[in-house]
């Protein structure tokens, strides 16, 4: 039997799939005709691609918005020029980080080799994944080195200005006709902790944007064609 040459039907030409192999082929397989290559469910090499192309167009783009951006500001005309700055800055970070990460999830849909839309779709969350650890073990080192030298001194300027307020308070206060109140310091609380579950909100939408962003990307660079060995 094994020394019988394999006659393949045609009709079976369009209905061989990319999970199958050399042994899952029928006896009517023709000998020597090219057969799909074994596809691994998880290309991390794909996956790998994807980050670089994710951390390399988000610098790309922030490096181009940062020119617009501060290319815009005119000191010598606006009485404010760095008003809606930080806004816009937001805006255009957000962009790019969804560009980004839809790019990403693309190279890592395509170049998986997976014709399965469902495995594009998830190169390009491990993708999404990857990036956003990357990015923040990136953040809390280079960065964090960098400012440790000034954290220091600001926060020893920032205790030294505390002590001087502390001690002129009770005197200002005085001087207005009251005592000096437990209210200010409640409501600077309340207000910082406002404003923190506000940034860890936008920071949650975010994250779940880019998961979505980079998904999308991956099922839409999903080869439509099993590559042939």
């Amino acid at each position: 039997m094994a020394d019988e040459p394999i006659v393949r039907d045609a009709g079976r030409q369009d209905e061989i799939t990319a999970w199958e192999t050399v042994d899952t082929y029928p006896a009517s397989a023709p000998y020597g005709a090219a057969v799909p290559a074994v596809i691994r469910r998880i290309s991390w090499g794909a996956v790998l691609a994807g980050v670089v192309i994710v951390l390399v167009t988000h610098l790309t783009l922030s490096l181009l918005g940062a020119g617009i951006g501060f290319g815009t500001i005119d000191p010598a005309t606006e009485e404010n020029p760095f008003a809606g700055l930080a806004t816009g800055a937001g805006l255009w970070w957000a962009g790019t980080t969804l560009i980004a990460l839809f790019l990403g999830g693309w190279a890592a849909g395509r170049l998986a080799g997976s014709p399965r839309g469902v495995d594009g779709f998830l190169h390009g969350i491990l993708t999404w994944g990857v990036a956003s650890l990357v990015t923040v073990y990136l953040v809390a080192t280079s960065v964090g080195s960098v400012l440790s030298g000034t954290a220091g001194l600001v926060r020893e300027t920032l205790s030294q200005a505390g002590q001087g307020v502390a001690a002129v308070a009770p005197e200002a206060a005085r001087a207005m006709g009251g005592e000096p109140s437990e209210q200010t310091a409640t409501r600077a609380g309340d207000q910082t902790a406002d404003t923190l579950s506000r940034v860890a909100l936008w920071a949650f939408a975010a994250m779940i944007l880019g998961a979505i962003a980079a998904g999308i990307g991956g099922r839409v660079g999903t080869p439509r064609k099993p590559p042939l060995a």
